[in-house]
């Protein structure tokens, strides 16, 4: 028993290290612009999220019964191996059909990892008796996911300066070997013990999605918050690297200037639970702070301020919605009972993967008439999300 204990309390420092190896991605910082050169076009480039949100939603249902039933270790091994599979895809893919492939793999990928990798976490504090300190280790587990990007960013640019074929493929090289270290450490974990209410999970989860929502329309509000911010972030950073080079920022300045902005992002995730107040507070706030940074920003583009402040400022944008992810997860583990966290943590992958068609879509044709009209879209989404979508809370609680 004392060795069980011992070995669960190595889960958090292993998953922290699945998650950072996981998300090292060299090819990220040049992302757009590797698309560009194996002969996309920038609305294809939105098509291929489509496409990922395709193969996210078709899995999410079985990974989170795998997540439940096969065991949560199992299910985020398997994560991994369909993330080699996909960048692996990307050292021969010429055109747009592999890359569809690859972004469908990708897709189910995700749906094993996501939500499996916070209900482990949080099954695995449950069990040593440290549940009241999740918002901590939530916030901590966030910024692996950004610790070696801060690195990654710069060399990634560097790497890549003059974007030529064997750089974009030596970046995505090194991001699968990445990720066979993180299959090293996810082999180690130990599968916590949870709860399961085998009737509860019979009903199926589309049915529980349907009673949650009946049950707590706040739920349903706030998964579309958190939701919409990312997007109305997500459809500016698609095609960023091809907008900042274009204006005449270098290759190299946008991997330094990431680095410095995943750095401080790391840590502003790493002290998360030093922030004071309630989760609702905090998230409206945050909120309200990404729609002034996009306003501005929009308004900086049309009086062409510097290119390098520009980029700064997109940066700001990308940290505040980062910023807001642990108190999410608090709130969702906090309100779920812990038989099938996994499951009703993907409800919000769902609605996420709903959401991404009809967004993308739009983004994809607007971008087709101009790179200026994906920002409206950005901007009226984050005012839709701090109009109607502010969350209620209790002044008095914590």
């Amino acid at each position: 028993m004392k060795n069980r204990q011992k070995e669960l309390k190595k889960n958090f420092r292993r998953m922290f290290w699945i998650q950072a190896f996981s998300n090292v991605r060299f090819i990220s910082i040049v992302a757009s612009l590797f698309y560009l050169h194996r002969g996309l076009l920038l609305s294809q480039i939105y098509y291929l999220a489509i496409f990922f949100a395709i193969g996210s939603f078709l899995f999410e249902v079985p990974s989170s019964y795998l997540a439940d039933h096969w065991g949560r270790k199992k299910t985020i091994i398997l994560g991994i191996l369909l993330t080699i599979i996909y960048f692996s895809i990307f050292l021969f893919s010429q055109n747009f059909f592999w890359f569809v492939i690859a972004a469908i793999m990708y897709g189910a990928a995700d749906a094993c990892m996501t939500g499996t990798d916070e209900a482990l976490v949080y099954d695995t504090e449950e069990e040593l008796k440290n549940s009241k300190k999740t918002l901590g280790k939530l916030g901590k587990f966030q910024s692996s996911r950004r610790l070696f990007k801060i690195v990654s960013a710069i060399a990634g640019a560097y790497i890549a300066k003059d974007l030529f074929a064997w750089q974009f493929n030596l970046l995505i090289s090194i991001d699968i070997l990445a990720l066979f270290i993180a299959l090293l450490f996810a082999i180690k974990i130990i599968e916590p013990r949870h709860k399961m209410d085998v009737e509860k999970q019979e009903a199926g989860v589309m049915i529980d999605a349907i009673n949650l929502f009946k049950k707590d329309k706040m739920l349903f509000k706030v998964m579309l918050n958190r939701e919409l911010i990312f997007f109305s972030f997500f459809i500016l950073w698609t095609f960023y690297q091809k907008f900042f080079v274009d204006l005449g920022v270098s290759v190299l300045s946008i991997g330094v200037l990431w680095g410095i902005g995943h750095l401080i992002t790391a840590t502003g995730l790493w002290f998360t639970e030093k922030v004071k107040g309630n989760v609702e507070e905090k998230i409206n706030h945050l909120n309200l702070y990404y729609l002034l940074v996009v306003f501005l920003y929009l308004l900086f583009i049309f009086f062409h301020f510097n290119p390098i402040l520009l980029f700064i400022m997109f940066i700001l944008m990308s940290m505040i919605s980062d910023l807001r992810y642990p108190f999410f997860s608090e709130f969702f583990n906090k309100k779920f009972h812990s038989y099938n966290r996994a499951t009703t943590i993907s409800l919000s992958n769902i609605l996420h993967s709903l959401l991404e068609v009809p967004i993308l879509l739009l983004a994809g044709l607007l971008i087709d008439k101009s790179m200026i009209y994906p920002f409206y879209l950005s901007l009226f989404i984050a005012m839709m999300v701090v109009i109607f979508l502010k969350i209620p809370y209790n002044k008095t609680s914590k």
